[in-house]
């Protein structure tokens, strides 16, 4: 799969024990598939081990996301945000749900600041009337 949202890692994968080893193997090989810049050295990936007593470990490049929305959420309570497919290894697919992806290009719409209007002539200082003081 060339593009995704997340990933279910099976437990074991690989055979690592090591979870920083594991959490580099994740990194470079799915980092790409979530449309990570594989240069930047900040990149990152945030792995979740939140399918208690699984095993597994959820993988996502954003910071605050879960499996299914909030269960006190106003239109969505706790469904599904990905729609899965299982790949190689085991190893699941996620792609966000319509509703998932809208709610979030909002919340990121929401948060950036709005632009910045370019100036206008009455904006300019030299605009702006100066008080002249007299002359002795």
């Amino acid at each position: 799969m060339d593009r995704f949202d997340a990933l279910i890692i099976p437990q074991g994968w690989r055979g690592y024990q090591d979870e920083a080893a594991q959490y580099a193997e994740i990194l470079r090989e799915f980092g790409p598939g979530f449309g990570l810049d594989m240069d930047d050295p900040d990149r990152r990936l945030y792995c979740r081990k939140e399918l208690m007593g699984t095993g597994r470990v959820f993988v996502t490049a954003r910071k605050h996301q879960f499996l299914s929305f909030d269960k006190q959420h106003p239109k969505y309570r706790g469904r599904k945000r990905y729609r899965w497919t299982v790949g190689p290894e085991g190893v699941e697919f996620g792609i966000l749900t319509d509703e998932a992806r809208a709610e979030i290009e909002a919340e990121e719409a929401a948060a950036s600041p709005p632009p910045t209007p370019a100036p206008t002539a009455a904006m300019r200082p030299e605009a702006t009337p100066r008080k002249e003081s007299p002359v002795p």
